[in-house]
């Protein structure tokens, strides 16, 4: 069973828009709890999405030579915190390098930041514990720095994408394969 979410934006601002995705989390949370009961570690599903919030994020600062490079920051609450509690769920994206991870880039504060995100049941986390979900980031704007990091991460861009426009997104699909774990749903 997969939801599929796309939970309140940071637009309004991160701490004042917070509860509002925690809030949003505890729903999809009890939902799953609801579905499976005492099955909820041993069912395969997920929780994928735009869920607008992260745990870590990079601040992207100018070097001496005018290269971009990156700060590692960690968050001390988010509001996701529903669905890392408890072991409830893994995210495949923390799986990821810390410098691998983002699927957004915020260019007013010039950071680079894990929005998207792919929740799995213990289930699904345990039967693919190699599993690393890839970042797609071919339909991003050429205003998006990567190439100018530190390490440089060069992005290799759809035919006929622009500076800001057009663009596929603002944000980075993902995409994983799974090995089911052998619960059958019912």
């Amino acid at each position: 069973t997969i939801w599929v979410c796309h939970f309140k934006s940071m637009s309004e601002g991160r701490e004042r828009t917070m509860a509002i995705r925690r809030a949003e989390a505890h729903a999809v949370r009890r939902l799953v709890e609801r579905k499976f009961g005492a099955r909820v570690e041993t069912a395969d599903w997920m929780i994928v999405g735009d869920l607008n919030d992260y745990r870590d994020k990079i601040r992207l600062e100018r070097t001496a030579d005018g290269r971009l490079a990156g700060r590692f920051e960690r968050a001390e609450a988010t509001g996701l915190d529903p669905l890392h509690a408890d072991h409830f769920a893994t995210d495949l994206v923390e799986r990821l390098d810390p410098s691998e991870r983002w699927t957004h880039f915020y260019p007013e504060e010039r950071e680079l930041s894990p929005l998207d995100h792919m929740f799995v049941s213990p289930a699904l986390a345990k039967a693919n514990h190699r599993a690393r979900p890839t970042v797609v980031r071919a339909g991003l704007p050429y205003r998006v720095p990567a190439e100018r990091m530190v390490p440089p991460q060069p992005i290799e861009r759809y035919p006929r994408v622009g500076f800001d426009r057009p663009k596929a997104s603002d944000h980075c699909p993902l995409a994983v394969s799974l090995r089911l774990s052998g619960e059958v749903a019912r």
